[in-house]
């Protein structure tokens, strides 16, 4: 709505912003609206519609993070909250990208604390420094399963998710619907899951399932 001030908290956006500004007092909704990219010939590129509610990131409702498409190269399908995420830190970075790829050796665990250099890369810790990341599960009265895992919001080229087992064989990502993600400030997220049905009654296990995009 006002290039002028946007430009004096992010002048390096200058070169990459697009002319113009919103007039009449419009502008983006903050929660949520359609959006619709055309050409010069006035053919759509894109349509879709984003939104301020679980299972989209509410951090970038007011909170002062961006909402940054995942892996734009790969052309995802941008109606789907899951490839969207809060930018890594408060103010966002528009002009330039805050991904981050892993540059380790998978497999590697050079801190021998049992997560390998992967894991601690999705999870937004160091294998240089020994520690678990902070992962929990509670069954609620309602006999649902609340699952609580951080996530490196700046690494792309990882796909985690939540999933639900009863016999540690078959495994369910579907169980599960993301209810809330919370930017810690330092890069990372603390992402809470919660099945859609109580769990079966026994035991049930609940893990984080990470491999590469």
């Amino acid at each position: 709505r006002d290039r002028a001030a946007f430009l004096s908290r992010h002048p390096g956006a200058a070169a990459s912003l697009a002319a113009g500004a919103f007039l009449n007092t419009t502008g983006l909704s903050n929660g949520g609206e359609t959006l619709t990219l055309t050409s010069a010939a006035g053919s759509p590129i894109k349509s879709f519609a984003y939104d301020d509610a679980p299972p989209w990131t509410t951090a970038a409702d007011g909170a002062g993070y961006s909402l940054i498409l995942i892996a734009p190269a790969t052309n995802p399908d941008h109606s789907l909250a899951a490839n969207w995420r809060s930018s890594a830190l408060y103010g966002g970075n528009p002009g330039t990208s805050d991904a981050v790829t892993f540059s380790g050796t998978p497999g590697a665990d050079n801190d021998q604390d049992g997560s390998d250099a992967f894991l601690e890369h999705a999870f937004g810790t160091s294998d240089a420094s020994a520690g678990l990341p902070d992962i929990s599960a509670v069954r609620e009265p309602d006999g649902r399963i609340t699952f609580t895992y951080p996530r490196n919001l700046a690494a792309d080229d990882v796909i985690a998710e939540a999933q639900l087992s009863t016999d540690l064989a078959t495994w369910s990502a579907a169980a599960f619907a993301i209810i809330s993600e919370t930017p810690l400030g330092n890069g990372t997220s603390l992402i809470t899951a919660r099945t859609l049905q109580p769990a079966p009654a026994g035991r049930a296990f609940t893990r984080v399932f990470v491999r590469q995009r």
